[in-house]
């Protein structure tokens, strides 16, 4: 799998790509809407944290997790993922 999010300042919004195989599909995400999904993925995130530690050290297991993936991960910012519908606007998530 593949996760792509880039800028579009035409659009002025987000544009998160996912690729899964062969198949592509893109979402334009508003700023309201990228923070609350940021959010959600960091207390997803942090339920992995023994709740017993305190928010300091929470945090910084986060963020040591968070390098570790960065250095274990292929990060690559060409070529784009294409997609082949125009992506629709998300306005809610579940």
């Amino acid at each position: 799998m593949q996760l792509q999010i880039s800028y579009e300042p035409a659009e002025d919004r987000l544009l998160l790509t996912l690729g899964i195989a062969d198949r592509r599909v893109g979402f334009w995400l508003t700023r309201r809407l990228t923070a609350i999904l940021w959010q959600a993925l960091w207390q997803r995130a942090g339920s992995s944290v023994d709740p017993a530690v305190t928010s300091t050290t929470k945090e910084w297991l986060l963020r040591l997790k968070q390098d570790r993936a960065r250095q274990t991960g292929e990060v690559t910012q060409e070529p784009g993922l294409q997609t082949g519908a125009p992506p629709p606007l998300v306005t809610r998530l579940q």
